[in-house]
């Protein structure tokens, strides 16, 4: 079986950003040339899974994607700090602000995901992962296998 580098990272106890950016480079890979596309939803995207002011005109240098790929990465981080109230392994940091560089978190906010981890029922958190797998209705395979991966994280120990 081969291992992805993000579960390699995991175990090998790296921090909760290099595991986070493992994981988004992996499930949300850059576009060459780096144009604007619609994702599944229909939703204007570009660099690394970006949603945010897109320019469907605009053409993004690979700075400038690096550029916001990190800013989107840091205000994930920022407000899984924010939010949560339970201290939590690096592993499951990683894993958490992975799904809100994903949904967004406004609805990270309003999750059952959020409500049990800040009852210090993070394992049981970590299972509701697996349930975010839908985007415009449909259980896409991407985020069926994105979920597991954030799954695994999650409930391996650092």
């Amino acid at each position: 079986m081969m291992v992805k580098r993000w579960h390699k990272l995991a175990l090998s106890g790296a921090g909760t950003i290099v595991i986070f950016t493992a994981l988004v480079s992996y499930f949300e890979p850059s576009r060459t040339p780096t144009v604007a596309y619609r994702d599944v939803t229909g939703i204007w995207t570009n660099c690394n899974g970006n949603t945010h002011g897109v320019d469907p005109k605009e053409v993004v240098t690979p700075s400038m994607c690096a550029e916001i790929n990190r800013y989107n990465e840091e205000q994930s981080l920022a407000a899984l700090n924010r939010l949560v109230t339970v201290p939590l392994t690096s592993n499951q940091k990683a894993a958490f602000s992975d799904i809100i560089f994903n949904i967004g978190e406004d609805k990270f906010k309003h999750s059952s995901m959020l409500r049990l981890i800040n009852e210090g029922k993070v394992m049981e958190a970590c299972k509701e992962l697996l349930r975010w797998v839908y985007a415009g209705g449909k259980k896409l395979p991407g985020l069926v296998a994105r979920r597991q991966a954030e799954f695994t994280i999650c409930i391996t120990p650092t």
